[in-house]
């Protein structure tokens, strides 16, 4: 049985179907325009165009947060404190400026619309494959067409391209990795993943599903891309910038305050204002908790091409972004091949519960805490732990994936069954 088989509606269900549809494109209409017009558009986009243009000036000091803040200066840019205040710092590997290289030769104002433009069609594309990853060929429109109206009710995806962030070129990245996989092509599929988990390392715990599923050829793919793209920036650079970036990253992801639109573990448990001497045995047995899903998750053997193997993937991905100190609300993307396969999953299990429960923590993060003020008004108040519900449901999501893939068997899918190259 296939959870997401295109279904035949009756006459009552066609005018509901067609006013569902109505309400996701009006509702994603509204969220892509109130990204695209927001004055903060592009500012987490600055800080790497700006290390774009220093690449084409053959400059390499990407992590001087003085001189990248002086270049921003004299464009007319700043950061999200005000005009003036400086663009943020820049946190991604030294390989990252020279692909920011082309349209760091734009004009700012440009550039950022390019980009956004170009976010929006890899967040359309990362759906359709991950559809294509695990649906039968049949499904795989319908699968797509449901992918993209929930989208537009997840603001997590809507708020990175707000910024500019560049989570939606990831998540293509791992989506196209996926969808190797399911093709039998491992040893490209770990290349596609490479740039992805260097990128932002938390997704580099998708490791761990690689070698639980043994596929030695993707892992493989995996060195040779991230050993290609460390030379390549150390022919560039030098093998400084390297050791600069990891300085970099340790100082970001100190966390001493909880912090808005920041979902990881360590951050929920500091928002609940405990005593000093418990958080960190909290945190430990959270993160304890995540490790144990995580293995239950990983321990049953599934096959590339079927949903459970793709729920192995994303809960795994999940994991990532609880555990990470800086989990912010645009990670939300990352939780998207896990609630599809999920959902499929639970279709097919026919069970109210599961799909209840996929609905509520899809809700929670696609519907409620939207705006900064919110999460303000939420700590002046005794509901203040409530800031933590995000971290709450992904721990949810993560615990049900887990259930899923060790209570259904693999289903047949068009996918499996293809020769491994």
């Amino acid at each position: 049985m296939n959870g997401l088989a295109v279904p035949r509606l009756t006459a009552l269900q066609r005018p509901l179907a067609v006013l569902l549809l109505a309400c996701a494109a009006t509702h994603g209409a509204y969220q892509l325009g109130r990204a695209y017009f927001h004055p903060k558009q592009g500012l987490d986009l600055a800080p790497s165009y700006l290390a774009g243009r220093m690449c084409l000036a053959g400059g390499h000091d990407f992590f001087d947060d003085i001189r990248i803040g002086t270049l921003g200066a004299s464009l007319g840019m700043h950061g999200p404190g005000g005009e003036a205040a400086p663009v943020l710092n820049f946190l991604y590997p030294p390989w990252v400026p020279a692909l920011y290289a082309p349209l760091s030769a734009l004009p700012w104002g440009i550039a950022r619309r390019v980009w956004f433009l170009l976010s929006t069609l890899m967040s359309g594309a990362a759906l359709a494959l991950t559809a294509r990853s695990f649906l039968p060929r049949d499904s795989c429109a319908f699968g797509t067409l449901a992918a993209l109206g929930a989208a537009a009710f997840f603001f997590p995806l809507f708020y990175g391209l707000m910024t500019g962030q560049a989570n939606d070129l990831l998540f293509f990245l791992v989506a196209g990795g996926l969808y190797l996989l399911a093709r039998g092509r491992p040893l490209a599929a770990g290349a596609v993943f490479a740039p992805a988990f260097l990128w932002k390392p938390f997704l580099g715990i998708a490791v761990l599903f690689l070698l639980a599923r043994r596929e030695g050829k993707a892992l493989l793919g995996l060195f040779v891309g991230a050993a290609t793209l460390v030379a390549v920036s150390i022919g560039l650079g030098g093998a400084g910038a390297w050791l600069d970036w990891l300085r970099q990253i340790g100082l970001h992801n100190v966390l001493t305050s909880p912090e808005p639109r920041n979902h990881g573990l360590a951050n929920a448990v500091l928002s609940l204002g405990l005593p000093p001497s418990l958080s960190p045995a909290l945190i430990w047995g959270l993160e304890g908790l995540v490790l144990v899903l995580l293995v239950l998750l990983l321990g049953p053997r599934t096959a590339p091409g079927g949903a459970r193997y793709a729920l192995q993937l994303g809960g795994t991905l999940v994991a990532g972004v609880l555990l990470t100190p800086k989990a912010w609300e645009h990670y939300g993307v990352f939780l998207f091949p896990a609630f599809f396969a999920a959902t499929v999953l639970s279709l097919e299990e026919g069970k109210t519960w599961p799909t209840a429960t996929l609905g509520v923590c899809f809700s929670v993060w696609g519907l409620v805490l939207q705006g900064h003020d919110e999460y303000v008004a939420l700590t002046a108040t005794r509901l203040a732990p409530l800031v933590a519900v995000k971290t709450v449901a992904a721990l949810a999501l993560l615990g049900l994936a887990a259930w899923l893939v060790r209570r259904r068997p693999d289903q047949p899918s068009g996918e499996i069954g293809l020769p491994r190259r």
